[in-house]
């Protein structure tokens, strides 16, 4: 496959066994990590796709965080040995951290920024959180059943890049996040001060 193999080295244990295979070759990534991966990339596909900021997460986070659970649930199960979840249900469960994760970072973000919502933009947020879910879900799943179902090995590593992406694109969130929520307190005043 692409060297991207060397990158996911760090992020999975790459069990040929519990990794989706095509034709003698092997994705670089566990069905979960997998699912996980590329429920990020549709995550941030779906972002741009929506076109302008997404409004004030806060909010949501119950929500997003309930999408954390079933990873926790059936990984620590497949881990204990009370159950062995087959690869789409382990990539399922993964997508769902995957859409949660870019989403909390940013709602991490939102809340360190002052941001004054009237009712009428609450109102609005809602129906875009749930069409930017519903729109990141399918993109994930129509991924994991590509990746179920690939026609050429082309495709494999098509999705191979995705889930590159989806990871990139989140170790620079997470780095923007970083910055953004914990720089000394110094830098902001002078930062405004400089702005007025």
């Amino acid at each position: 496959m692409l060297d991207l193999e060397h990158l996911f080295r760090f992020l999975c244990h790459q069990i040929a066994s519990r990794s989706p295979q095509w034709e003698g070759a092997v994705f670089p990534l566990c069905w979960r990590c997998a699912g996980m991966h590329l429920g990020m990339f549709s995550c941030y596909v779906s972002l741009l796709v929506d076109g302008r900021r997404t409004p004030r997460l806060f909010p949501r986070a119950a929500v997003l965080l309930v999408f954390l659970l079933p990873l926790g649930v059936d990984g620590l199960a497949n881990f204990f040995l009370l159950w062995s979840s087959p690869g789409w249900f382990r990539a399922a469960t993964g997508l769902g951290a995957g859409l949660a994760l870019p989403l909390l970072l940013l709602m991490l973000v939102e809340v360190s920024d002052e941001m004054g919502l009237d009712s009428r933009s609450v109102a609005n947020f809602q129906s875009t959180f749930v069409f930017l879910i519903l729109r990141a879900a399918v993109i994930g799943a129509v991924g994991i059943w590509l990746l179920a179902h690939p026609s050429s090995v082309i495709m494999f590593r098509c999705l191979e890049l995705a889930a590159g992406t989806g990871t990139l694109l989140f170790f620079a969130q997470f780095s923007r996040a970083w910055f953004r929520c914990f720089r000394p307190r110094g830098h902001v005043e002078s930062t405004r001060r400089i702005a007025v």
